[in-house]
């Protein structure tokens, strides 16, 4: 992630992820999330073409930022968390796999810092709250909170704070609250 410093005057620069020694960063000049033809477009007033890896294989790398479009927690998951709440029997992996799928693709792609990442990671921790799994809500909240650090800077929080936020979430085993709810209002036999 870049960020404009405008105290010191100076570009920052925060890693959203593990950067091993030697591995080239870059930066944009324009929207990652659009056309590879309009990417090289808006490049054309700064006098190169760009030749990163998105770049390079413009027909998987647009396929992909359609598919991150597309696909946005908001429009998929939540209908399935729904769904996930109310049926029992349904395993863990009927909620959770898409958002799963979309974290690979988008680490794949190099767009760790995008949007897109934030929503997914944010809705997994909400879906594994739901089902009280403390330890996988913990791994994304903890990848969530990287991120919004990369983002605004702050203090790296403690695990202790961090199972604390999981254990208050509002979502905090709320299957077996709804399922519960259900059953005693005569839904489930």
């Amino acid at each position: 992630m870049r960020h404009f410093n405008k105290v010191t005057f100076g570009m920052e620069f925060r890693a959203v992820r593990s950067i091993k020694t030697g591995e080239e960063l870059f930066t944009h000049y324009t929207d990652p999330f659009i056309h590879t033809s309009s990417r090289q477009e808006d490049l054309k007033p700064y006098g190169f073409q760009c030749s990163c890896e998105s770049c390079r294989t413009p027909s998987e790398s647009d396929l992909v930022r359609i598919q991150l479009h597309v696909n946005v927690p908001m429009l998929v998951d939540y209908k399935r968390l729904v769904v996930f709440l109310m049926t029992p029997g349904l395993p863990e992996s009927y909620v959770v796999d898409h958002s799963l799928q979309q974290l690979e693709l988008i680490e794949r792609a190099g767009l760790e810092g995008s949007h897109f990442y934030s929503l997914h990671l944010k809705f997994l921790v909400e879906a594994y709250c739901a089902v009280g799994n403390t330890r996988k809500a913990l791994i994304y909240l903890q990848r969530a909170e990287a991120l919004e650090r990369a983002k605004s800077g702050g203090e790296e929080k403690s695990m202790k704070t961090l199972m604390k936020m999981v254990k208050e979430h509002s979502n905090w085993e709320w299957k077996a609250k709804v399922q519960g709810a259900m059953k005693g209002a005569g839904f489930y036999a």
